[in-house]
């Protein structure tokens, strides 16, 4: 695994000298995709992020195509026709060009259900490019160690007000107990998730909402939905049980609509 990159327009082999460390650490803007026989899930998703967080960012705008391209290459390349992950970043190098590089990983452990904590640090609210998804974020990194020093699958990010914003690694939705599905505002902060847009084009049911600990504490189903997993239900959150600790018909509900989007 991860026997070759994909560096603005072609397959180079790690440890190639034509694949410099510093392209791998540029600041810039990525998204991360599934990809079963070089083709990505929600491909156009994907490529219309990648180029909204790159104008943004002052990066400019990749070509769809190209970013089709690296999905192809270097998805066969790793995974041949099976499934994988690719994580495509758009960044400028010191010399002012623009640069894309692939990065492939195995899917990993699948549970369908997943275990989340609360951060015991805070989110840090919205910044000058709030809803890009952001290389090298230092938040995203300490909770995702976070997660796996606990042997769990998510954590939950709160900022300084006690408001929910998002996941380490997904956008979040819970159910209230009167059977509201409610996602906080992107205002606050948060990545602006594919798999969200997703759902969010076709559940018109969903709101955003001002979510502290106690909506969260008394939610019948938390949701954690990103664009390699898809919806997947939380049903423990700090070692107690989400409701019944079960995955309940909201979710069921996400899955069958990311599903039916990918066809």
């Amino acid at each position: 695994m991860q026997n070759n990159y994909w560096v603005t327009g072609r397959l180079v082999s790690a440890g190639d000298p034509d694949l410099p460390d510093r392209l791998l650490t540029l600041p810039g803007c990525y998204t991360t995709a599934r990809v079963t026989d070089g083709r990505a899930m929600w491909a156009r998703y994907h490529c219309r992020r990648l180029r909204r967080d790159a104008r943004a960012l002052g990066i400019g705008e990749p070509d769809d195509a190209v970013v089709l391209r690296a999905f192809a290459e270097l998805g066969r390349a790793e995974f041949g026709t099976g499934t994988g992950v690719i994580r495509l970043q758009a960044s400028r190098d010191v010399e002012g060009r623009l640069q894309l590089v692939a990065t492939p990983r195995a899917v990993g452990p699948e549970p369908t259900s997943w275990r989340a904590i609360i951060a015991p640090f805070h989110h840090p609210g919205p910044g000058p490019h709030s809803g890009a998804k952001q290389a090298h974020q230092s938040i995203y990194e300490d909770a995702r160690a976070l997660s796996r020093r606990a042997d769990t699958d998510e954590t939950l990010l709160f900022d300084a007000e006690g408001r929910l914003v998002e996941g380490a690694r997904s956008n979040l939705l819970i159910v209230t107990p009167g059977g509201e599905l409610l996602t906080p505002g992107l205002d606050l902060g948060a990545v602006a998730g594919v798999a969200l847009e997703v759902v969010r084009e076709r559940v018109p049911e969903i709101s955003a909402a001002e979510l502290d600990e106690a909506h969260v504490r008394t939610a019948v189903e938390i949701i954690a939905i990103n664009a390699v997993r898809g919806a997947r239900a939380i049903v423990t959150l700090n070692g107690r049980n989400v409701a019944s600790g079960q995955r309940g018909a909201w979710t069921r509900r996400l899955r069958e609509v990311l599903n039916e989007a990918v066809k």
